[in-house]
């Protein structure tokens, strides 16, 4: 299978992984920055495989565990209006907001809709047109661009019961605020190709420029890692870091030009709220003045008190502060079917892959031998 079997290949990765052996330096921390990478490192019980010299450790890249508590009690709160319909991708419904998840509010009785896409909620309000249908649009760059574009039909077609409440992070927000703080200590950081697909390599050049740190944008597959990993070292080794792309079948230095067209159209950046960050300059999109008409925060008054749920350290997990295992409500309180925070609910969660992680062989443990 192309782009699929050529990186699954066992001689490769045991090349790989003798290669990173001779090029690892002592105690080298690498940051994943970025949920499917972690997901797929667990699955594949690399850390096992590679040598005790490279640390791989958690980041903050899943867009479920960043948006903050005060996001969904927005969407909890617009569901209590008359006439409305609340919709959002199914995966967001369990995330828990100050109290409650969507999920909790839709047993209370809350019209409350899982869908698998922004134009799947414009379609639902065309075909309900005597009720007001909010989609509630959370985050990165991988997914605001198809928003933007139904913001854009909408108006087109005259669509006018058709509300967002934009809750989109601008993904390198998250890393500026991180490497901002300068609590958490690691050497290099992969970063992950579906975003970079749509934005592009240039948008990460300030993380070497500023702060020094080696990147390389990586794809998912057990080699494409393994190939980063060794692409890591070998600028640490040479002690020039820079923005390298691994995931060259799929990402450019430009990006996806006219997805970030659309983007540019339609949003425009604003100061937002991340989860274990506070607010944060210029790390939220909100809908321009032009399609001010599909802003569901124009169209209605949405008063929150909000707080993290209580005893959640998400936000000092995805700072990279502590180790899922080191909250005190891991795998006790807090699991994948009973989240109490964010890092727990999504797959690709911090806490849910660690969770996971301890449960299940990776995918390629098979390959074993390979380590020696």
């Amino acid at each position: 299978m192309k782009y699929v079997d050529e990186f699954r290949n066992p001689e490769l990765a045991k090349g790989l992984i003798k290669k990173i052996t001779e090029l690892s330096p002592k105690n080298v921390r690498l940051m994943m920055g970025g949920g499917m990478i972690a997901h797929a490192s667990a699955q594949a019980g690399l850390e096992s495989m590679l040598p005790k010299e490279v640390r791989l450790i958690l980041g903050p890249g899943c867009p479920r565990c960043v948006t903050p508590a005060k996001s969904i009690d927005q969407a909890i709160a617009l569901s209590e209006f008359p006439e409305t319909i609340v919709t959002i991708h199914g995966g967001m419904t369990m995330i828990p907001g100050s109290s409650k998840s969507l999920d909790a509010k839709r047993a209370e009785g809350g019209d409350i809709r899982p869908v698998y896409s922004c134009p799947e909620a414009l379609n639902i309000a065309i075909e309900n047109p005597g009720k007001n249908i909010a989609f509630v649009a959370l985050g990165y760059e991988t997914t605001s661009p198809t928003v933007a574009t139904t913001v854009v039909e909408a108006q087109r077609k005259g669509v006018e019961n058709f509300f967002v409440l934009s809750a989109h992070i601008v993904f390198t927000s998250v890393f500026r605020a991180l490497l901002e703080e300068q609590e958490t200590r690691f050497d290099g950081l992969l970063l992950p190709g579906p975003v970079s697909t749509i934005i592009g390599s240039r948008a990460y050049e300030f993380i070497p420029e500023r702060y020094k740190l080696p990147c390389v944008i990586t794809g998912f597959e057990f080699c494409d890692i393994l190939q980063s990993i060794c692409m890591l070292l070998k600028q640490i080794e040479e002690g020039h870091p820079r923005v390298d792309i691994q995931y060259s079948r799929c990402v450019k230095e430009e990006g996806n030009l006219e997805a970030m067209r659309i983007l540019d159209e339609v949003f425009e950046v604003c100061d937002s709220p991340l989860r274990g960050f506070g607010v944060v300059p210029k790390s939220g999109l909100k809908l321009k003045r032009t399609y001010e008409q599909s802003d569901a925060e124009k169209k209605y008054d949405i008063k929150v008190k909000s707080e993290e749920p209580k005893g959640c350290m998400c936000g000092n997990v995805l700072r990279g502060f502590l180790s899922p295992t080191e909250c005190p409500l891991f795998s006790k309180v807090c699991t994948p079917t009973r989240p109490v925070g964010p890092c727990m609910v999504d797959p690709h969660g911090v806490c849910s892959t660690s969770y996971r992680s301890r449960s299940f062989g990776g995918l390629l443990r098979r390959f074993t031998q390979l380590k020696g």
